[in-house]
């Protein structure tokens, strides 16, 4: 079975574990970081699929999870 794209929820802990340096990070940095970090082992084909907009969904989905926990 092939891993999907986490949901936005399941992105909550991979995000406050690249924010526990506590250091400021600015929110694409904090995207990006959180996807190489904790996503990376995703096949590109899942990593790079995209929203209807254009955007990467996992960025998409990362950057929900950090409006929520806001």
């Amino acid at each position: 079975m092939t891993e999907e794209i986490p949901k936005f929820h399941e992105t909550f802990i991979p995000m406050l574990d690249v924010l526990s340096d506590r250091k400021m990070i600015h929110y694409k940095e904090l995207l990006i970081k959180v996807r190489d970090k904790h996503f990376s082992h995703l096949p590109d084909e899942k990593l790079k699929k995209e929203t209807k907009s254009g955007g990467f969904l996992i960025l998409n989905r990362i950057g929900w999870a950090k409006s929520y926990l806001k």
